[in-house]
């Protein structure tokens, strides 16, 4: 019988041990998490207000007051603007995705590497417009394509706030300008991941 005691009182501290060991790694991952959520809101900010500049400066400079024709490129990402400008802060958006969809840190990083390419391939500029559903549509591609769990594309439709066909067009066109190609070479990973934290 004193054996069982003795048992329990080991299972038992070695369950409490493994506790602590579980709420360690969840407060280090919202430390790191945290931190990774300042770094990108500022890398989408300080775009949008570099894109704010150079529209103005592009206004200012066009004095022939010519129409410009649309590309189909142009009228396909405008599924990403929104009717006005967002009232939440990027970062306090950032905020509720982690909190609904956890992501691994690691793709925040993909995410950034996939608007990245999305813009040059575009030619797109990032505006207060079009930042926050065009950076959400690269975490969902990044987030389905890395990590073993995610949730059904109502549930994402739902934490960006659209419609489910709304968000089913941004996700199309998304991985149209990537070329449906979601895969990252550990080079390019490892550049994006080093040249943020140098910077950070």
């Amino acid at each position: 019988m004193s054996d069982i005691e003795n048992d329990d009182e080991s299972i038992l501290s070695e369950n409490n041990n493994n506790i602590n060991f579980i709420e360690d790694i969840e407060n280090s991952y919202k430390t790191y998490i945290n931190q990774l959520i300042d770094i990108i809101a500022d890398i989408l900010d300080k775009l949008t207000n570099k894109s704010n500049e150079e529209s103005e400066k592009e206004k200012n400079e066009d004095e022939n007051g010519e129409l410009i024709l649309l590309s189909t490129t142009m009228i396909e990402m405008e599924i990403f603007n929104t009717n006005k400008k967002p009232s939440v802060p990027v970062k306090k958006f950032l905020e509720r995705v982690v909190k609904y969809c956890q992501p691994e840190p690691s793709t925040f990083i993909t995410s950034l590497i996939y608007l990245d390419n999305i813009l040059l391939k575009t030619k797109t500029k990032l505006t207060c417009m079009n930042s926050y559903k065009l950076f959400y549509a690269c975490f969902v591609l990044s987030m389905k394509f890395n990590e073993d769990r995610h949730n059904s594309n109502k549930f994402y439709a739902k934490v960006c706030g659209v419609n489910i066909n709304d968000f089913l067009l941004m996700e199309y066109r998304a991985l149209k300008y990537l070329d449906f190609s979601l895969f990252i070479q550990t080079e390019t990973y490892e550049l994006y991941y080093n040249n943020i934290y140098s910077v950070y």
